[in-house]
């Protein structure tokens, strides 16, 4: 991976925010010694932020925060020489899996108390080749488990939380986080 990152922030009198932009080159070769067989993935990508927080009267602001990100497949994911996990599963990796793209957007309202503050988000986020296991029965008591990419992954949600201050070396957190998840892709034999 080689990459290239650039983020500028400010802040005015209300307003605080940061704009990124983070350029990669990502280069995976992978070569199965046994067979001769060869799986190279190479890809340029970029990879924008921005978040923005607006503070209002009586302790109130609001937030806005938008991103891209990358998560790669690691060794485990990609081995394609089957591997028993323990007794009840047999897994087995894909040296084809793509890397899962996910861009996320969120707007939250948060208010701030003496000792802590409270908070509400919504976002949504979409996934292009989200990560999935696949299990079909191998033998009686034995899954078979293989690592695919499916097309896209949609979630909404909204979460609200908070955190109060109870001594000097005491905090409570607490949240909760609600949302519907819709996975799209095809299961190929």
């Amino acid at each position: 991976v080689h990459a290239v990152f650039s983020q500028y922030e400010g802040k005015s009198s209300r307003l605080s925010y940061a704009i990124g932009l983070r350029y990669e080159y990502y280069e995976r070769d992978l070569l199965l010694i046994h067979t001769g067989e060869d799986y190279p993935y190479t890809i340029h990508q970029l990879y924008p932020s921005i978040s923005l927080k607006h503070n209002l009267d009586n302790d109130w602001a609001w937030r806005f925060a938008a991103s891209r990100r990358v998560q790669r497949n690691n060794n485990f994911e990609l081995n394609p020489i089957p591997e028993r996990e323990h007794s009840e599963t047999l897994e087995r990796g894909d040296p084809e899996l793509l890397p899962e793209f996910v861009t996320n957007v969120e707007l939250g309202l948060e208010k701030k108390f003496d000792k802590g503050s409270i908070f509400t988000n919504a976002y949504y986020q979409h996934s292009k080749n989200p990560l999935q296991r696949v299990n079909s029965v191998y033998a009686d008591t034995i899954l078979h488990r293989v690592f695919t990419n499916a097309d896209f992954g949609d979630r909404w949600g909204t979460e609200v939380g908070g955190e109060w201050k109870i001594s000097k070396i005491f905090k409570l957190n607490s949240g909760l986080n609600i949302y519907k998840y819709r996975i799209s892709g095809k299961v190929l034999d």
